[in-house]
């Protein structure tokens, strides 16, 4: 339609039936595809005989370990549709169950042909060349479901096992520090907010003997850390310094510093010290907030009250929990 109207603006007959041509073919083009695909039959598994009650049944057979049963099932599958991917893969994976690796080899190599194109598959035929000893057949086959777009961990880590067994030490060492490093990204997020999960729960079933009541809404930016700079007649820190995260040794006070929004009026707002990873109970700041909802707020730790104390050589952790959800956690270290 597009080259229809532009050929309408067009002076030139010449450029004008070019254009037109070009609307005419690509129509056509269109219409018959459309034909095509409408007068198409759409494949229907469920007419291949019993193609797929026998498959539900090698499953089964499968996973209660009845592996001669579960063949018998998966051969009566294939007997009715050939060209089965899953029972092809499924009759597979039971082969490889007991060791049949070049029974394995030859499915997986045929459920991928039949259109197979799961991770699973790719990795498992992988790993069955590794077991039967064609390491780069492993390899290549690993490297095929990676660039499929398939980029689990345990596909990475198998190649650089048969870049291993096949003797290629640097490229098997390179594979496996990137796979350490996708590794470390994936789980590090997940594993922070489980510790997040898990502490919340150890701390309100402390003080409330239950739960949270709910996920905590407060949003904190990252604790700062600084050393008071000066202080009023009657020893009340007026302002502080630069915030950092070392200190020299005998540190006698330090101010946390954040930001906030969402913690309403009233809420249970808990500050815990932890020194080389052991919590000071003596030092919890367990408090209602009074402050606004939103805005700056300063949180004095110290040890002025005696000259006695100061702040040993250490790595010191403050966490901040808010109706005993842990919504911040930062560190900051004392030198030598």
């Amino acid at each position: 339609m597009f080259l229809f109207g532009l050929a309408t603006t067009i002076a030139s007959n010449k450029s004008r039936w070019i254009f037109t041509g070009s609307g005419l073919a690509i129509t056509c083009v269109a219409v018959i595809w459309a034909a095509v695909l409408f007068f198409q039959p759409v494949f229907d598994l469920r007419t291949q005989g019993k193609a797929i009650p026998h498959y539900a049944e090698g499953v089964g057979l499968a996973h209660q370990e009845k592996y001669e049963e579960a063949f018998q099932a998966f051969d009566a599958s294939l007997l009715d549709y050939p060209g089965y991917a899953n029972a092809l893969a499924e009759r597979a994976n039971a082969s490889f169950a007991i060791a049949r690796y070049d029974e394995a080899i030859a499915d997986y190599e045929k459920a991928i042909a039949a259109g197979d194109r799961r991770a699973n598959t790719a990795g498992m035929l992988a790993y069955s060349y590794y077991l039967n000893g064609q390491f780069d057949k492993g390899a290549d086959m690993d490297l095929q479901a990676l660039n499929a777009g398939n980029s689990e961990l345990w596909i990475q880590f198998d190649l650089r096992l048969n870049k291993l067994a096949a003797g290629k030490i640097i490229e098997a060492t390179a594979i496996y520090e990137k796979a350490m490093t996708a590794a470390a990204d994936e789980v590090l997020p997940v594993a922070s907010d489980l510790m997040s999960r898990l502490k919340s729960l150890t701390f309100s079933l402390e003080y409330t003997s239950k739960a949270p009541a709910a996920k905590a809404t407060a949003e904190i930016e990252p604790l700062a850390f600084a050393e008071p700079d000066q202080k009023d007649d009657e020893g009340e820190v007026t302002s502080y310094k630069e915030p950092a995260d070392e200190f020299e040794n005998g540190l006698k006070e330090i101010g946390v510093m954040f930001d906030y929004t969402g913690i309403r009026k009233g809420a249970d707002v808990v500050f815990k010290l932890y020194i080389n990873g052991d919590e000071d109970p003596s030092w919890r700041v367990i408090e209602k907030w009074a402050l606004n909802e939103s805005g700056s707020a300063t949180i004095p730790i110290s040890y002025a009250y005696s000259d006695s104390f100061s702040f040993q050589p250490g790595e010191y952790t403050v966490e901040l929990y808010v109706d005993y959800n842990l919504v911040q956690r930062s560190s900051f270290v004392v030198k030598e």
